[in-house]
């Protein structure tokens, strides 16, 4: 009898302390896209990509124009340079792409590293 009062005090000890543990604990879930899309911080590091993406669509747009305006150049006056000029104009024009196309590498990275230490720093003051 005495080990039956003894099991059912231990059961009681135990079963209360997870209860009391239970109710300690309180977890929250946060909406990380609405927190960074509507806090203040979030919409002023929104507006700062913006202006950087926007600046680097500005030089990435002239080097776009200038490529195009060398291609024209390049078509007009196949017919009257000679190969050697062709060639040097044909080498400058994969020059350009390739400059081109590390620029928009550079402009791509760049963005995804400030977007990456912007969303960093809000979910740190979260």
């Amino acid at each position: 009898m005495r080990k039956i009062f003894w099991l059912v005090v231990v059961i009681v000890i135990l079963t209360s302390t997870a209860a009391w543990a239970a109710e300690a604990v309180k977890i929250g879930f946060i909406d990380l896209q609405s927190a960074l899309l509507e806090s203040d911080a979030g919409k002023k590091a929104k507006a700062d990509l913006a202006a950087l993406e926007k600046s680097k669509k500005a030089v990435i747009d002239e080097k776009v124009k200038s490529i195009k305006n060398l291609e024209e150049e390049i078509s007009k006056q196949s017919s009257v340079l000679s190969a050697e000029a062709k060639k040097v104009k044909e080498d400058e024009l994969e020059r350009e792409q390739r400059d081109f196309q590390r620029q928009v590498q550079d402009a791509r990275a760049e963005l995804q590293k400030k977007e990456n230490e912007l969303t960093e720093a809000i979910l740190k003051d979260m």
